[in-house]
């Protein structure tokens, strides 16, 4: 099972394997044939578990018994892939219209993953900017002005300046 800090975040690789779930099973592979498609080209959890459902299917486990094993390995992020796997393995219908509907679904999540990060960016480069930009600042312009003024305050003009009314 791959482990994350949160439960309930799939694995970055889910949505891309989804997706060549979709187009391996429209493109006329079956399902079978699809996962072994699918797990020798992806890297990651999600294609690792993929290689132990086709491993498990080539010993000559049932489908739906590859398939619960996946979604448990995957955790709840799977459940929905699982179950539209299992209905249309139970049901006889085609896997390529749910596969590819879960697959959008998924690159929508994905998408709203990837905006939540960038929406933390400002908030984490506040601190390499308080850090390194602010001190920069303070010795370029401020320090040259404190100088200045302890400079004055030590060495006073020789020449008194008086103002007069013009």
């Amino acid at each position: 099972m791959w482990s994350s800090s949160r439960d309930s975040a799939p694995p970055d690789d889910l949505s891309a394997s989804v997706d060549l779930l979709a187009v391996a099973v429209s493109a006329g592979l079956g399902l079978a044939q699809a996962i072994a498609a699918v797990a020798a080209t992806g890297e990651g959890p999600t294609a690792r578990s993929l290689r132990r459902a086709d491993a498990e299917l080539t010993r000559g486990a049932s489908m739906t018994e590859v398939l619960g094993t996946f979604g448990q390995r995957m955790g709840p992020a799977a459940q929905p892939i699982v179950a539209s796997l299992v209905a249309s393995v139970s049901s006889g219908e085609p896997a390529g219209p749910a596969l590819r509907a879960i697959a959008q679904q998924e690159r929508r999540r994905a998408r709203r993953r990837v905006e939540a990060r960038v929406r933390r960016l400002p908030a984490l480069l506040a601190i390499p900017l308080t850090l390194l930009v602010l001190p920069a600042f303070v010795v370029t312009t401020l320090v040259p002005v404190g100088l200045t003024a302890a400079e004055d305050l030590r060495f006073p003009s020789t020449s008194p300046t008086r103002w007069s009314p013009p």
